[in-house]
């Protein structure tokens, strides 16, 4: 015989499972939703690996490269770290490998974090020559300053759906946000150090060359113009 008194019970039971089971529904749901929305920065870690491993095997491709690329360019922060202390090395004249790097990373307490010296080996196991530096440095600032214009219009979204503001200020803080990344990118190009030791001397040469009374801006002091 069936005890009545129990289907209250029972009816409270399932109208609890049901709850549960329609929010842990509605969860996984979200978290599809996040997942697919979500949008990893584009990097590419093999050019960075290519760039610090050319730089332990030829220390003087690191000219083609300090002007334009700085440790920030990097996406793995690890990598940006490892850089750091290329040009730290650099700076100092001493010269830059496996030894070298793991004790200026070390006297820093980052040595866990970049990998320690198993991956400095790695790094230049993975590349047989520099040659190709210039090429994947291009590449690591290329996708920096994509991901610096991917935060920079985040900022810009954000600060449109605010009610509160100037609209003039807004679309000023929009352009000058931009400019300053097209400028950035605009002047520092990669250039080779050989293409700049040429046309230094082309430049030199075509001074020496000059058969004119002087070679800068007159200054309207003859005597002062002939050292010119």
């Amino acid at each position: 015989m069936v005890d009545l008194q129990v289907f209250p019970y029972l009816e409270v039971r399932l109208h609890f499972v049901l709850q549960v089971y329609e929010r842990s529904t509605m969860a996984r749901a979200q978290d599809k939703k996040v997942k697919s929305t979500t949008k990893i920065p584009p990097h590419n870690l093999e050019a960075e690996q290519a760039v610090l491993g050319g730089v332990l095997i030829n220390n003087e491709a690191l000219n083609n490269l300090m002007d334009a690329l700085a440790p920030g360019d990097f996406y793995r922060e690890a990598h940006s770290s490892l850089y750091q202390g290329m040009l730290e090395l650099y700076t100092l004249g001493e010269p830059i490998d496996v030894i070298t790097l793991s004790r200026t990373i070390a006297r820093k307490g980052l040595t866990e974090k970049t990998g320690g010296n198993e991956y400095l080996a790695s790094l230049v196991d993975a590349v047989s020559t520099s040659a190709g530096i210039v090429h994947h440095a291009s590449i690591i600032k290329d996708l920096s300053v994509r991901r610096k214009l991917i935060a920079q219009c985040s900022t810009i979204s954000d600060s449109c759906f605010q009610e509160w503001g100037d609209t003039e200020a807004l679309l000023e803080m929009a352009e000058q946000s931009i400019f300053d990344i097209a400028e950035e990118q605009i002047n520092e190009g990669f250039q080779a150090l050989n293409d700049v030791i040429r046309s230094s001397f082309k430049k030199l040469e075509s001074v020496a060359g000059f058969d004119g009374y002087v070679t800068g801006i007159p200054s309207g002091f003859k005597d002062f113009d002939g050292y010119t």
